[in-house]
């Protein structure tokens, strides 16, 4: 699996033949329902949203006479990412394929597939990201994980993503 540097912007490649989308969205089930698993599988929702705490949260100031503020206003949900090792050391993974389906009645879907191939010394994590990754959720996978696939929903009315994180 190739490292590469964390990413700005989601790069999405071109999309899926719509009986693999079917497959797809009958093997994770829908983003109204509850999460399904198959046997051997781990199913992750991630929280829609997240706050920080103003009280412990700090905000370093670069420039003199500015001082940091730090808003209780809610994150949102914009990404999952996966990582080599913890995330704070910085080695996110590339993924092995990324795809647009059709529009599901919960909105626009995407999917996202990483395989970890090889050893992993310093572990296998997934992550949920907020707001472009100003904050994570993070979470250390078992040693015997060989995949993981993103399932995202973009809703437009009322803007809204959610994301279920399938591994085995």
């Amino acid at each position: 699996m190739k490292r590469m540097p964390p990413p700005t912007t989601p790069a999405w490649l071109p999309g899926a033949l719509l009986a693999g989308w079917l497959a797809a969205l009958l093997a994770l089930g829908s983003s109204a329902g509850p999460a399904r698993a198959d046997a051997g599988e781990q199913l992750h929702r991630c929280p829609p949203q997240v706050r920080l705490n103003p009280a412990t949260a700090t905000l370093q100031a670069s420039a003199p006479g500015f001082a940091g503020q730090v808003s209780d206003q809610p994150l949102p949900l914009t990404g999952a990412s996966a990582f080599d090792g913890p995330p704070e050391e910085g080695a996110a993974l590339k993924p092995a394929a990324s795809e647009r389906g059709p529009n599901a009645p919960g909105g626009a879907l995407s999917l996202t597939t990483w395989r970890f191939e090889g050893p992993y010394p310093a572990g296998k994590w997934m992550s949920c990201d907020y707001a472009q990754g100003v904050a994570r959720l993070v979470l250390q996978l078992p040693p015997e994980t060989a995949r993981c696939v993103a399932r995202t929903t973009m809703q437009k009315n009322p803007s809204r993503t959610s994301i279920t994180l399938a591994c085995r």
